[in-house]
């Protein structure tokens, strides 16, 4: 297989949340999108953030999606840094706050540091792989034609149901 260059980013500040973003990496694998992961942190490494995040367009990157669990200074500070780059949030259920305090931070950015908010957990990760896939389609007809084939089984499962009932 031909190495492609990565054009989306996983990234977390730890292997909890890496584990709730597997979803994010699978369809990536089926819609035929090259993707890197990368471990980050805001408050621990801010210089590894900006070194990654202020190279990620000249590397070929496109868009960034990063798992959140709390405050969303992850994705703020790439965000921060990353330009053009499009960033996709998935949050993680917290215990304390089911997840409310993940939302309100990542709704809470200010002016000019727009990042998109996908959902929570598995179908969160699985939207914003998708929603990655959606905006490289019309540049990279391979991974249209992954779109096209992804959503017609989805829909044949529809189907089936339907079927079954």
């Amino acid at each position: 297989m031909v190495e492609r260059t990565p054009l989306v980013a996983i990234v977390a500040d730890g292997e909890e949340i890496f584990t709730a973003l597997e979803p994010a990496a699978s369809t990536l694998d089926v819609l035929h999108v090259p993707y890197e992961k990368k471990a980050l942190s805001a408050h621990h490494d801010p210089d590894g953030l900006r070194e990654y995040a202020s190279t990620a367009w000249e590397r070929g990157l496109r868009t960034i999606i990063v798992g959140e669990k709390g405050a969303s200074h992850l994705a703020g500070m790439i965000k921060s840094f990353a330009g053009a780059v499009q960033l996709l949030v998935v949050l993680q259920y917290t215990d304390d706050l089911k997840g409310l305090d993940s939302v309100a931070s990542a709704l809470a950015m200010p002016a000019k540091v727009p990042v998109a908010i996908m959902g929570f957990d598995t179908p969160g990760a699985i939207n914003a792989a998708v929603f990655a896939a959606d905006g490289l389609a019309g540049v990279h007809p391979e991974i249209a034609a992954a779109l096209l084939e992804y959503r017609a089984r989805y829909q044949e499962e529809v189907l089936e149901a339907n079927g079954r009932l």
